[in-house]
């Protein structure tokens, strides 16, 4: 499977903008705005594999759909859910929890450092980038707000990027060369797709490269996600 995003909602549906990443075995959604579920619903998008949402602010354009969308994959037998996102992620949830009751589904959230890394698989690694914003612009915003927003400052200076890097795509493993060279199929074929080294019955060393396809490069290897959002009062 290709691994491809996919935008959903935009200021014309009158829902804030989210990133869905789709693949093999995995969704992660960038943001999850208010109406977030009725557009992807419309727009036939499936959400059966989201297990990990990553949040660009704490704000309610970036996660006033959350508490929704945790009920809706929580009925549907989720067990964990994995959140990331900058501080005060885990007030905002905090705050959320009267509204998230499912007791047999767990949030795992985890504020990232700079540079670390949020997910990893076998095709793709997305590793946290930190923003602050300048105390100057910080207090442009406390000067504009007539409702008490400037209170809540530590917590909208941080803002977080997503980098994503993905990774040469191994060839396809082919079962006739692995008979050739006297694999039968069970577990060993499992290792070679993994890219580890196994042995024969006769004590031959099988190499993935015997029996995988040429891998293909990825098309586009690293990206940049980031959510500017106008100057002035956060979007709360």
């Amino acid at each position: 499977m290709k691994t491809y995003v996919q935008v959903v909602g935009s200021p014309a549906s009158g829902v804030s903008p989210a990133v869905l990443l789709f693949l093999e075995k995995h969704r992660i959604l960038f943001n999850v705005p208010e109406g977030f579920q009725r557009v992807a619903f419309e727009s036939k998008v499936r959400l059966g594999k989201l297990r990990h949402v990553m949040l660009t602010r704490i704000a309610a354009g970036t996660l006033a759909g959350l508490p929704g969308l945790f009920l809706t994959l929580a009925d549907s037998g989720l067990k964990e859910l994995y959140v990331r996102g900058p501080s005060g992620l885990d007030q905002a949830l905090h705050a959320a929890r009267p509204f998230m009751n499912r007791p047999e589904t767990k949030i795992v959230s985890k504020v990232p450092k700079d540079q670390e890394i949020c997910f990893e698989d076998e095709s793709l690694t997305v590793r946290a980038i930190e923003i602050l914003q300048s105390r100057k612009h910080i207090k442009r915003v406390a000067a504009r707000d007539p409702w008490g927003f400037c209170d809540f400052a530590p917590v909208f200076k941080h803002v977080l990027a997503y980098h994503g890097h993905v990774k040469t795509i191994r060839g396809k493993f082919d079962k006739n060369k692995a008979m050739a060279l006297g694999l039968k199929p069970g577990p060993l074929y499992g290792k070679l797709s993994a890219g580890e080294s196994v042995q024969n019955p006769s004590g031959t060393w099988i190499h993935p490269q015997d029996v995988l396809g040429s891998s293909t490069p990825a098309i586009v290897r690293k990206s940049l996600l980031i959510f500017i959002e106008r100057l002035g009062i956060p979007h709360c």
